[in-house]
């Protein structure tokens, strides 16, 4: 039994996860990408790799430059629902860390009732 998510698994997933703190999703179907902005200051990317069918993410900071470790924890590849949901908490706890708490109390309340 494959367990695997495919694409549209993982954007829901996204969405699931990140609700109100997500916005400005594209989805590349052909290269298996979805970039989106969190908490209106990080671009997020995640995606299936081929052929490996891996699970790929990282905040972009430049086209060269991708960040995947996070306080020392590496997003996980594995491709599984319960492997992924982890990889978003990784990523959100690492972005809420990242700004101040004035700017999360004013998002929050702006976001909360969407």
């Amino acid at each position: 039994m494959n367990n695997s998510l495919d694409l549209q698994d993982l954007y829901s997933l996204l969405l699931d996860h990140f609700g109100n703190k997500i916005e400005n999703i594209t989805i590349d179907s052909q290269n298996q990408d979805i970039d989106c902005i969190l908490y209106n200051s990080f671009v997020f990317s995640c995606g299936i790799e081929k052929p490996r069918n891996n699970f790929k993410g990282g905040i972009i900071l430049s086209p060269e430059h991708v960040v995947t470790s996070f306080f020392g924890k590496r997003l996980s590849l594995n491709n599984e629902f319960i492997s992924i949901r982890k990889n978003f908490e990784i990523v959100d706890n690492y972005c809420r860390l990242r700004l101040t708490d004035k700017f999360l109390d004013a998002y929050d309340k702006a976001y909360k009732s969407n």
